[in-house]
């Protein structure tokens, strides 16, 4: 009875563990998104795969509807942190929006790219000029 009892109470340890990376985790790409907000309007994407695989690109764009900053985030565990992702720089959003990505990325990342420049394109047909 007492080696279940430390199976139970190590399966327990390792998921409060595992909670707290995957805060952290969290904590971190938000603080990267919250840092792109200051330069503009800033939409989440996320790409999908089979096995849980996700990424995640955080987009910024100026009022002239182009990308001034992106962000992403990708990988199979909690241990992975929010990198620059410089390449879809200048790009306007309606284009990726269309799937417009041909700038060597994931079809994992483009996806998570395009979502987020949908979400910016909606944005600026409802509300124009900054939402702050």
């Amino acid at each position: 009875m007492e080696s279940i009892t430390v199976l139970f109470v190590g399966l327990g340890v390792l998921w409060l563990g595992q909670l707290v990376l995957a805060w952290t985790q969290a904590r971190s790409f938000l603080r990267s998104a919250r840092e792109l907000r200051a330069q503009g309007r800033v939409a989440i994407g996320m790409g999908r795969r089979r096995w849980m695989r996700r990424a995640y690109v955080a987009l910024a764009a100026d009022e002239t509807g182009h990308v001034i900053a992106a962000r992403s985030m990708h990988g199979l565990t909690v241990f992975a942190r929010p990198r620059p992702l410089p390449g879809l720089t200048g790009i306007p959003v309606a284009d990726l929006a269309h799937g417009d990505t041909e700038r060597q990325l994931s079809p994992l990342m483009a996806a998570a790219a395009s979502q987020a420049a949908g979400f910016l394109a909606d944005s600026f047909r409802r509300k124009p000029g900054p939402a702050r």
